[in-house]
């Protein structure tokens, strides 16, 4: 497997791990109940699997949209920071809009924004030019070696 597979597996997994350990905090430590209700549907709560789903899957789907853009855009960092961040706000229209309470609403968007920043920063790391800028900055012993008999 590629460093960089291997990295974006791992990506996936802290964005699932921070998923769990995000709804634990809020619903078992503080204990909320995160109950949201959609239009024309009962209320419900949020389980633990569906937490990890959701989170397992955003960041799939952004590993996806960052390999489209390592090969169809100049600056795929700069993208894709943008608009991952840019879904992450508008994710966090959920929680404020279904949320059954205000405890419910508040730990939701935490949980948004923990498992956000760890899928975003997570994937960040592992694109194309932040993996140049770090190649460009290696000097192999042998290229010091040619440098040094011409």
């Amino acid at each position: 497997m590629s460093p960089v597979r291997r990295n974006r597996h791992i990506a996936v997994a802290a964005t699932v791990a921070t998923a769990a350990a995000s709804w634990a905090v809020a619903t078992q430590a503080a204990g909320v109940t995160l109950g949201v209700k959609f239009p024309h549907a009962a209320a419900s709560t949020v389980a633990l699997g569906p937490t990890i789903g959701a989170a397992a899957s955003a960041t799939v789907a952004g590993w996806v949209a960052m390999s489209v853009l390592e090969t169809r855009v100049a600056n795929p960092l700069r993208t894709w920071v943008t608009i991952a961040t840019a879904v992450l706000v508008a994710s966090l229209a959920l929680p404020i809009s279904f949320a059954t309470s205000a405890s419910a609403a508040v730990s939701l968007i935490a949980i948004h924004l923990a498992v956000g920043a760890v899928a975003i920063t997570g994937l960040a790391r592992t694109t194309a030019s932040h993996r140049i800028r770090d190649d460009a900055s290696y000097t192999s012993p042998a290229s010091i070696g040619a440098r040094t008999a011409a």
